[in-house]
């Protein structure tokens, strides 16, 4: 008897794919670690979100994470950091390796913008599909402190547009000292 191949598994295999067309460029041997943990806290992100929103329909708001946490996680979640890091070593740039503190930090907060970003436009969507965002956590915490519902939706909203613009000033303002030749 031969031991019988493990069934096909799509999603490793596009990602073994990928991974091996990474490792045709010269920087993801300096690199390729940055990679592999973005790519690993984006799928942890992705299967915490899911576990969240498994809780949050059975045991309702008893069940949402912190905003902190959401946000913690959900700059993951939104997929960002294995798509910077690749693009970081498909650009080729060797001075990025020096910066590495740096491009981290703007691969955080470029994250956080996008999750913030992605949670106003997809708000009503996910009010519908009882699925967890930054903006229903918010409200829930201004309706606990006696804000109306609609209130609480105005000043979640402006709080988020308020973080993602400090967001992206910030991010100007280390894209113009990071210094790397890209």
């Amino acid at each position: 008897n031969q031991p019988t191949a493990p069934a096909p598994d799509s999603l490793a295999n596009a990602l073994r794919e990928i991974r091996d067309e990474l490792s045709t460029y010269p920087l993801f041997a300096s690199l390729g670690d940055e990679w592999a943990r973005a790519l690993c806290g984006t799928i942890d992100g992705m299967t915490r979100e899911y576990f969240w929103r498994l809780s949050y329909r059975k045991d309702g708001g008893a069940a949402l994470p912190s905003y902190e946490e959401y946000v913690t996680n959900g700059l993951y979640s939104i997929g960002g950091p294995p798509h910077m890091w690749s693009a970081i070593i498909a650009t080729g740039d060797p001075s990025a390796v020096d910066h590495l503190e740096e491009l981290r930090q703007m691969e955080r907060l470029s994250s956080t913008c996008i999750r913030l970003a992605n949670d106003l436009q997809s708000y009503a969507k996910e009010i519908t599909e009882e699925k967890i965002n930054a903006l229903i956590l918010i409200s829930r915490e201004l309706q606990d402190h006696g804000l109306s519902e609609e209130a609480a939706h105005k000043q979640a909203e402006e709080r988020v547009r308020a973080e993602i613009a400090a967001g992206i000033e910030t991010l100007g303002d280390m894209q113009a000292r990071v210094g790397t030749k890209t």
